[in-house]
């Protein structure tokens, strides 16, 4: 636990800009995803469904043609 927590926390002691700076990236990037890309993919996997074949050899999430 020790190895997990000391070194951020000598880090921030030492200079708490650059702590700061760290967690306003990894906060950017994380909404960036959450909000940017994960939306994206759940359309694309609602439209085109799953790429796995089904029990007849159909796309799933796809109805066979008639």
């Amino acid at each position: 636990l020790s190895m997990i927590l000391v070194p951020p926390l000598i880090f921030a002691l030492i200079n708490p800009a650059i702590f700061f700076k760290a967690l306003d990236t990894a906060g950017t990037f994380g909404i960036s995803v959450l909000f940017g890309i994960v939306p994206a993919c759940m359309a694309w996997v609602q439209r085109y469904g799953s790429v796995e074949p089904s029990s007849d050899g159909a796309r799933a999430g796809v109805s066979p043609s008639p």
